[in-house]
This record gives structure tokens, sequence and C-alpha cells, in this order.
């Protein structure tokens, strides 16, 4: 499934880039019981090793990162085509 990153100012979603497009799996947290049940993407992608300054490189991994900080590419063209008027 393609996604387009819209926030990318909290969790792992700080190792994304803002307005990118991205392949991405769901699959539901099973170990920490405070998140069990709760559905995330996951997206593979190198991250940095200080998130929050974008300082230096680690290789690609799996980062699972909050649905809410994406949009599907489908609904984002929606929302193009309508602040166009089509």
């Amino acid at each position: 499934m393609k996604v387009i990153c819209i926030d990318n100012t909290r969790g792992n979603a700080r190792h994304l880039e803002t307005g990118k497009v991205y392949d991405a799996s769901v699959q539901t947290y099973r170990h920490l019981a405070k998140y069990v049940g709760k559905e995330y993407y996951v997206i593979r992608s190198t991250c940095y090793s200080n998130p929050t300054h974008r300082v230096g490189i680690l290789p690609e991994r799996d980062i699972w990162v909050d649905m809410e900080c994406f949009v599907s590419l489908e609904e984002y063209r929606n929302k193009k085509l309508e602040s166009i008027g089509i």
C-alpha cells in the first residue's frame, strides 16, 4: 500500500520525510500490553541515529509508525482534486 507522510513530528515518523510516498504494510501490534491490538504502518526505510535532530544515518530497517501520521495515496489525490475544484 502506498501512503504519504503528513506529520513527522512524533514517534517513529520523525525518521521520515513529510510529503514523501512510502510503501507500507498494516500490522497489528502484539507485544506490549499498552499497545496490543493497535494497528500501525510498517515502513522499510533508513533511520537517523538521532531523529529529533536528523543526525547520522543507520541501516535500512522496518519502522513501526502511527497511522495518524499518514494518508493513503488515493485519499491524498482526492483531497488535492477537491482543493482545485475538480
